[in-house]
């Protein structure tokens, strides 16, 4: 049996996307500037996150939503992360998702949760759900604890998998290939490529397809 289940936060256990967030946080900064700062940023970022062909790069659409923050303090985006977290994702968890926590939490295996979200809402869920671990972005803050606008490296990107993604969950004593992991994007199709038991949550059509060509199994459920 796995040592470890790793259950990605977007689409598998939450139904709202990271730009989502993104949004939220720059939309509640204190600060005007800020606030017209965001919205520039997001009109930039709505094309590369669900433009067609060449124009979609939905981890250039991150980055550039992400740089709305610069300037907010540490403090606030702690707060912020903690309220739309309370507010906005956890009473629209994944009811198959959960279901699967619950299985896993039953055999004893470590948790772990992986997210292209901030730390800043990503743990305040991790904390709720019991999960072990925690892999997902932080941004990067200058001498005053602000942040500078730009994520911390190594960055998550929409599309988890890969030797830096591996590395920081080594780094916490996790073997990729020794783990069951759920994903319901065709970007977590790498990561569950990767996984000892790779396993499809309501899959989006692009990971249904990858499902079915590699044999792995899918299970069904309703979000929210």
């Amino acid at each position: 049996m796995p040592d470890a289940a790793l259950f990605r936060l977007e689409g598998t256990l939450s139904p709202r996307p990271t730009l989502t967030a993104a949004a939220w946080l720059a939309l509640n900064a204190r600060r005007v500037r800020a606030r017209l700062l965001g919205l520039s940023s997001f009109a930039l970022a709505g094309p590369l996150s669900a433009g067609p062909g060449l124009l979609r790069d939905p981890g250039r659409a991150l980055r550039l939503a992400w740089s709305s923050l610069e300037g907010m303090s540490e403090d606030r985006l702690v707060v912020l992360g903690e309220v739309y977290a309370e507010e906005h994702l956890l009473g629209a968890l994944s009811e198959v998702g959960l279901g699967l926590l619950e299985e896993c939490k039953r055999r004893e295996m470590r948790l772990v949760l992986l997210s292209d979200n901030l730390d800043v809402i990503a743990r305040p869920v991790a904390a709720h759900l019991g999960f072990d671990v925690v892999i997902s972005n932080a941004m990067e803050l200058d001498a005053h604890d602000r942040a500078t606008g730009e994520l911390r490296p190594p960055v998550i990107g929409p599309a988890l998998g890969g030797r830096r993604l591996e590395e920081r969950l080594a780094e916490h004593g996790v073997d990729l290939r020794r783990s069951s992991v759920y994903g319901s994007h065709g970007a977590d199709s790498v990561l569950l490529g990767a996984a000892e038991l790779p396993c499809a949550v309501t899959p989006d059509r692009e990971l249904r397809r990858i499902a079915r060509d590699c044999d792995w199994p899918v299970v069904e459920g309703r979000l929210g």
